[in-house]
């Protein structure tokens, strides 16, 4: 079921008024001076969209909150059968960036032990709901069980998306009017692919036995896609406060 990993499609859709929309102020955006560490002390600069205060950066954690390292599977390794905690080590080759943060699977998302800072959660489907939500959705024109992308006419993946060169072109809408600061770091099924195209987000949301929900962004598309994934496969990981 390749369409599970790459469902983005081209759109030739004209969004008129980005530049305009760019100058604008939006009361949804407000950087937070608040920084937080992880169980290996790594720093995270904080945002505030809306009443939701998230990490601006990708986890970058080895440990669970309690102490315990979390299981490192080398490039090497078949990932795709694995169903133990793990995060994956970073690629030797390609675009990396330190930046990127961590890739997880879905298992340590739901492990007991906790992923995130003390005092923050890996958010649900509908903690990602209310971030589209804050920044434009139209309920009217979204369905819960498209595997495309949507939100284009309102710019939803772009308000999300780093205004970076890590991005590849065209990084369609892309303005990080949120402040959200999304950087494309790929995910990882086998092995990891996409680093400079997309950016894949756990939710904590369970799906059925064998995926979960979780947000992605493409270079292709002003929108974004919140749908299922299996549990297997490797993605980034925001953290919200509780």
């Amino acid at each position: 079921m390749t369409y599970l990993f790459r469902t983005f499609k081209r759109f030739s859709i004209a969004i008129i008024g980005i530049s305009a929309l760019a100058n604008q102020n939006f009361s949804y955006c407000q950087t937070a001076g608040e920084t937080v560490k992880d169980a290996d002390g790594n720093s995270y600069h904080t945002v505030k969209i809306g009443d939701q205060l998230w990490l601006k950066e990708n986890l970058k954690t080895q440990h669970f909150r309690n102490g315990d390292k979390i299981l490192s599977m080398p490039i090497s390794t078949d990932w795709s059968n694995s169903t133990k905690a793990a995060v994956s080590e970073k690629p030797k080759k390609g675009p990396y960036n330190s930046n990127y943060g961590r890739l997880y699977n879905w298992y340590t998302i739901s492990d007991a032990r906790g992923l995130c800072p003390a005092g923050y959660h890996v958010p649900q489907r509908k903690d990602f709901e209310k971030l589209l939500d804050e920044l434009g959705r139209n309920k009217s024109k979204w369905s819960d069980k498209s595997i495309f992308s949507q939100g284009e006419a309102e710019n939803l993946g772009g308000k999300l998306k780093a205004k970076s060169k890590m991005w590849l072109a065209p990084n369609s809408g892309s303005n990080n009017q949120s402040g959200f600061n999304a950087l494309p770091a790929g995910y990882r099924a086998r092995s990891i692919v996409d680093m400079g195209l997309s950016a894949w987000f756990w939710t904590s949301t369970e799906y059925d036995a064998l995926n979960a929900d979780g947000l992605v962004l493409s270079n292709e598309s002003s929108g974004s896609k919140l749908t299922y994934h299996f549990k297997t496969n490797g993605f980034s990981v925001r953290c919200l406060k509780d």
